[in-house]
């Protein structure tokens, strides 16, 4: 399936031109893979790197009524391919959505943005005496 050709301008006018990875762009190519062996490589229409709760639901509603597929990413350090986007999708970056919101040591709770690797959680929660 591919993406119609003016998804990427519709996600530029709504979520502004600096949050998206287009065409023509140096890295667009390194959201179409992952660190996994597949020789293959997936290229999204774009990347949008999202920064909110707010800024992804848009993305999912453009892309949802244009009948665009959507792939999540997080790092993209996975090893099975897990965020390869399907060839011409939108990639849904959540890198950019880094913030611990809190560590409850209590409850042995942590509240975190979808971009957080777990090394930095990791480290977070040594801090307090606890490990992840």
């Amino acid at each position: 399936m591919n993406a119609p050709q003016d998804i990427v301008g519709i996600l530029e006018r709504e979520l502004g031109s600096a949050a998206i990875v287009g065409p023509g762009h140096e890295r667009l190519d390194d959201y179409g893979r992952d660190e996994s062996p597949l020789p293959e490589f997936f290229p999204p229409a774009c990347a949008v790197l999202v920064e909110s709760t707010e800024q992804a639901a848009a993305v999912l509603r453009i892309c949802l009524e244009r009948k665009v597929p959507v792939t999540p990413r997080g790092a993209g350090s996975g090893m099975c391919g897990g965020c390869l986007p399907l060839s011409g999708g939108v990639v849904l970056s959540t890198e950019k959505m880094q913030r611990i919101l809190e560590i409850d040591p209590g409850d042995l709770v942590a509240v975190v943005q979808p971009g957080v690797v777990t090394g930095t959680l990791q480290t977070a929660v040594e801090e307090q005496g606890l490990f992840y």
